[in-house]
């Protein structure tokens, strides 16, 4: 029993900032891997903030600290991917008179897809971009004209983003 360590708060050994990412880690495990330069350190919890085991390569710092968890995330496993929303099909300055519309995307990873303006049937109007759509947010202005660059006569429109076999659209009214 004369060899063991007394027991610390995992947050009192870390890098000051860092210790929050620790909060819910308990029944942590140590792991030294030999290799070129002394090897490599991780440190391995339990984490009530997500139910998982967590893992995090260790850098040695001076004492009393002992570890920074700054280093990348241990085996190359990354965060979990965020959940991400619906894309987002908007309609910027739609008024009644203006000469052109903005359309604003946005999408949360980059996709395959077009943009384009149909009328009440269906019937496609102008293609305002084909190919691929960067992630993020984008726009697109419509000026009131179909594919020949005739201008449409006033009346509802759909402003639609097709992409992975899913269509969204927004209904625009066009009054010159």
């Amino acid at each position: 029993t004369g060899s063991w360590s007394p027991i610390q708060r995992l947050s009192d050994v870390v890098a000051p900032g860092a210790s929050t990412a620790y909060t819910f880690w308990h029944a942590t495990e140590y792991l030294k891997i030999a290799g070129p330069g002394g090897g490599k350190e991780y440190l391995a919890a339990f984490s009530d903030a997500d139910q998982s085991i967590s893992y995090t390569q260790m850098r040695p710092l001076p004492s009393p600290l002992m570890f920074a968890g700054d280093c990348p995330d241990a085996l190359g496993v990354g965060d979990p991917p965020k959940q991400q929303g619906p894309p987002v099909l908007r309609l910027l300055n739609a008024m009644p008179g203006q000469r052109s519309v903005t359309l604003e995307i946005l999408l949360p990873t980059g996709e395959r897809g077009s943009v384009a303006i149909h009328d009440v049937l269906g019937r496609k109007i102008k293609v305002l971009t084909s190919g691929e759509i960067a992630a993020g947010t984008t726009r697109w202005v419509w000026d009131g004209t179909n594919d020949v660059s005739d201008q449409v006569p006033s009346g509802v429109y759909f402003a639609t983003l097709t992409y992975a076999d899913r269509r969204f659209a927004k209904r625009l009214a066009f009054v010159r």
